[in-house]
């Protein structure tokens, strides 16, 4: 319960400070950079599974264009850009961001080699996203594609067996080897 709360005012802290009031979004602005962002969600943070038990993601924002036409990166990432409905209208600031993540999802008992028929599988991912983006005051739009790969290749079994041992309080993970068969995995949002 402690970790809860000092997360929530670590938050409301980063939310009052005076650069998120900044004004309009201005793409000549001092605080337009380039972003690189690592994301963790991890079960020993809440002490609690809720059948997510680990996740993380290293991503690249871009700096905010004014159009597409602007923007500095590879063509057929503009051309997509300027082409997809809805995000090249007019007064949208625009941008795309790319990153690689990992997910995974474990039965409730870990210490079983076989989960129980109404219990969740060992499953992991491994993905690439790339997002393109057009917002405004009023309004925020997207699209995103992401590729991967579900099972044994996305290394979720191997990385929790690896930080389990680390960690003396965590039990180690039996059932990796039933985990779901192997899978390309592809997601358009």
């Amino acid at each position: 319960m402690r970790k809860g709360l000092l997360l929530i005012a670590g938050f409301l802290f980063i939310l009052a400070h005076r650069t998120l009031w900044a004004g309009d979004f201005n793409t000549n602005s001092c605080y337009n950079k380039g972003i690189l962002r690592f994301e963790i969600d991890n079960d020993a943070v809440w002490d609690k599974d809720s059948a997510f038990t680990n996740g993380w993601s290293l991503q690249y924002h871009s700096v905010r264009y004014a159009t597409w036409e602007e923007v500095k990166a590879p063509k057929w990432i503009t051309w997509m850009g300027r082409h997809f409905p809805g995000l090249h209208d007019k007064g949208l600031i625009v941008g795309y961001s790319q990153g690689i993540g990992q997910n995974m999802i474990t039965p409730g008992d870990l210490t079983i080699a076989t989960p129980a028929e109404n219990d969740l599988p060992y499953a992991g991912t491994l993905t690439y996203s790339l997002n393109w983006h057009g917002y405004n005051r009023r309004t925020a739009r997207s699209f995103q594609v992401s590729v991967g790969i579900l099972g044994n290749e996305s290394l979720a079994g191997d990385f929790q067996h690896y930080v389990h041992d680390k960690l003396p309080q965590c039990d180690n993970p039996q059932g990796w080897g039933s985990q779901r068969k192997s899978e390309p995995v592809l997601n358009i949002a």
